[in-house]
């Protein structure tokens, strides 16, 4: 009886060990998923980051170029409204000099 409690006791131990070790090993597993995991949500960070940049940068550029477009257009309207009054006053400085020739 001594000699199988003895026997119980040594597998006990060798199984506590094995469980001690098992448990390490998960933990230390766990620790580099955790470091891993880290690093990769880091850089998705880092990415995201940059991308809402570049669609701020993209936002700015289209307004300038809208911006911009917008005030051709207009210049170009002021260029041919002045142009337009310019024929209007030749044209009526026409009929005046014709009516009052003949």
């Amino acid at each position: 009886m001594l000699l199988r409690s003895q026997n119980l006791l040594k597998e006990a131990k060798e199984s506590e060990r094995a469980y001690i070790s098992s448990l390490n090993s998960a933990n230390n597993v766990r620790d580099i998923f955790l470091e891993g995991t880290k690093r990769i949500l880091q850089e998705f960070q880092t990415l995201e980051e940059k991308y809402i940049e570049f669609v701020k940068d993209l936002m700015r550029k289209y307004v300038v170029y809208q911006v911009s477009n917008v005030r051709n257009l207009q210049y170009d309207i002021d260029k041919k409204a002045k142009v337009r009054i310019i024929e209007l006053i030749i044209y009526l400085l026409l009929i005046i000099l014709v009516n009052g020739i003949s």
